[in-house]
């Protein structure tokens, strides 16, 4: 029966699909009217990664804190004289230390460095702060020595030393120190003597000229003179401790009658020599002990061949002036041939004149 089972099938089908297109339906309004559900992720931490801890800070007890002693001082520089430093036997010297106060309590001027080990030098064993320092303040301490009269190398340890009369140093009790070399003089090489050589010049004086005085001549003698004395006492009760001419220009006993040979002049010209590099001119000048009436000008004059004289220097000396030390370099003359002239005048009546040339030489 083919014609009655095909409208059933239909039937069927058409039913299904009716059932089918409800079902859409209800979902749709459903998924429409549904509360949404939100999903978190979780994170899963990589497996290189270590959770920082919080940092939590430490404490140290004050106990451990360090105490700056009361008493220390630290070195910062030497001044004067640093270590090495060459003198020559008996030459005075200051040596100047710069110090810091690093300790905690202040220097007073109860305070000193003293002396504590080594080659004192002639200083004092104990020399006072002059001012307060306070904690890291720096100050320069000086103190007065000489080297000794022996060569070598010679070394004085100090420290300092507080108001409750303790020593302290640099760190555990280090001294702070001074070192210095003592060396043997250079010895000056005399290229000419004047005293020497004295009777080698031509001497004359105001009541001489035009003839030459004798050499030696005779102290008190009425046209002046000249004479060599080994260590002659000099107006300051001094001695020279060098041979030294002494020069006496005209007596003359009454001035006011003849005023133009009142005082009168003395002079003496050398024979010429070569002058040298690095030569120079050395003397002292000064009247002689007891001649309270010395009054005088010293004059120094020079001259190379054919050339008119030509004064290096004049020095005016009373019995009251100290001893003069004159020292010329003589470098523009170097390589010539030069005569020298020693020349006195008196400023007063001469013969109460008696000025002495102590040592003078052409040295290098």
């Amino acid at each position: 029966m083919p014609g009655i089972g095909a409208p059933a099938a239909n039937s069927t089908a058409e039913a299904m699909t009716a059932t089918i297109g409800m079902i859409v339906t209800r979902l749709t309004q459903s998924a429409i009217t549904a509360t949404p559900i939100i999903l978190t992720p979780t994170l899963t931490p990589s497996p290189t990664s270590s959770p920082i801890p919080s940092e939590t800070p430490t404490v140290l007890p004050s106990s451990t804190q360090t105490q700056l002693p009361c008493n220390q001082v630290a070195f910062v520089a030497d001044v004067s004289v640093p270590d090495g430093s060459e003198f020559y036997p008996g030459d005075p010297f200051t040596k100047t230390w710069r110090l810091r106060n690093v300790g905690s309590c202040a220097w007073t001027t109860s305070y000193a460095a003293v002396f504590v080990h080594g080659d004192q030098m002639g200083a004092p064993a104990v020399v006072t702060l002059t001012g307060r320092v306070e904690p890291q303040q720096a100050v320069d301490i000086s103190i007065d020595m000489i080297a000794p009269n022996e060569l070598g190398t010679f070394r004085g340890d100090w420290m300092l030393r507080n108001d409750e009369g303790r020593e302290f140093g640099l760190g555990n009790g280090v001294p702070f120190y001074v070192e210095i070399k003592v060396v043997a003089p250079e010895v000056p090489m005399v290229l000419y003597d004047f005293t020497s050589n004295a009777c080698s010049a031509e001497w004359t004086s105001t009541a001489s000229t035009p003839e030459l005085l004798p050499c030696p001549g005779n102290t008190g003698d009425d046209t002046g003179y000249v004479v060599s004395l080994d260590n002659p006492q000099l107006s300051d009760g001094t001695f020279a401790g060098f041979h030294s001419l002494l020069t006496s220009p005209t007596w003359d006993s009454n001035p006011a009658w003849n005023p133009e040979k009142s005082g009168g002049w003395i002079e003496g010209i050398y024979p010429p020599f070569l002058i040298q590099s690095g030569a120079h001119f050395e003397a002292k000048l000064a009247c002689l002990y007891e001649a309270e009436s010395c009054d005088v000008n010293f004059t120094l004059r020079y001259r190379s061949l054919g050339t008119e004289w030509q004064d290096l220097g004049s020095w005016h000396r009373t019995y009251e002036d100290s001893p003069k030390l004159i020292d010329l370099d003589l470098a523009e003359m170097v390589g010539q041939n030069i005569s020298f002239m020693l020349r006195v005048d008196a400023n007063g009546i001469g013969g109460l004149d008696q000025a002495l040339w102590v040592y003078p030489r052409v040295e290098k």
